[in-house]
């Protein structure tokens, strides 16, 4: 996670599956390596071959996104989804589509290649903003997103902003929290944590009963 997220080992998933209850959705990170989202085909081949592996181990869903020189790879994400839906999974678009030079064109098409989640802070990748410093952008994807998106909001999401951020927001959308929830919430301007890490459960009840009470039906 110091980087960022990479794709876990399929004995990861086994053990998560078995320790959640089963209405417990376990996404899955589908990333090779660090720095940009413009992988080579072999790259583009052993990410479909993780995607059958996690599916296998009980993942409900991929997480993945190839995007070159700030545009979408159609011909790559058309082999991962052609990958993901034969493997009965779900599938969410990172915050690779932070790194498009225009996210808000390719709406349209993640939507027609059947991916069924969009996670986002809003701003450009690399940057130091949080999703609570660009809630004009969020609420612009919001309003142009087809109906079947869910927008996923990530990136310094806390339980101090969480209230404004979704007091924000109208539409289909769920908070995302990685660094926030840590044992020391001391992380790097890019939300990214040291290796080292671990996540206080605390931290988690307390950014889930501020949702939950903002949310009805919430569980």
């Amino acid at each position: 996670m110091g980087v960022g997220g990479l794709t876990p080992d399929a004995s990861i998933i086994e053990a998560i599956r078995s320790a959640v209850p089963d209405d417990v959705t376990v996404l899955a990170m589908v990333r090779p390596r660090d720095g940009l989202f413009d992988y080579d085909a072999a790259e583009i081949r052993r990410m479909a071959q993780s995607i059958r592996d996690l599916a296998k181990a009980g993942a409900h869903g991929v997480v993945f996104g190839v995007v070159r020189d700030g545009m979408l790879d159609l011909i790559a994400m058309e082999i991962l989804m052609d990958t993901s839906h034969s493997s009965g999974v779900q599938v969410t678009m990172h915050r690779a589509f932070d790194a498009l030079s225009t996210p808000e064109n390719h709406i349209a098409s993640l939507t027609e290649l059947g991916v069924q989640r969009i996670l986002t802070s809003g701003a450009p990748w690399g940057s130091a903003a949080s999703a609570s410093n660009n809630l004009g952008t969020l609420i612009e994807y919001l309003g142009k997103s087809p109906e079947g998106i869910e927008w996923v909001i990530g990136g310094g999401v806390d339980h101090e902003n969480a209230p404004h951020i979704m007091d924000s927001l109208r539409g289909t959308y769920s908070l995302h929290a990685y660094s926030s929830v840590l044992s020391d919430y001391s992380v790097r301007s890019d939300h990214r944590a040291s290796a080292d890490q671990v996540v206080n459960p605390d931290l988690v009840r307390q950014l889930r009963h501020i949702i939950e009470a903002r949310t009805p039906g919430a569980h």
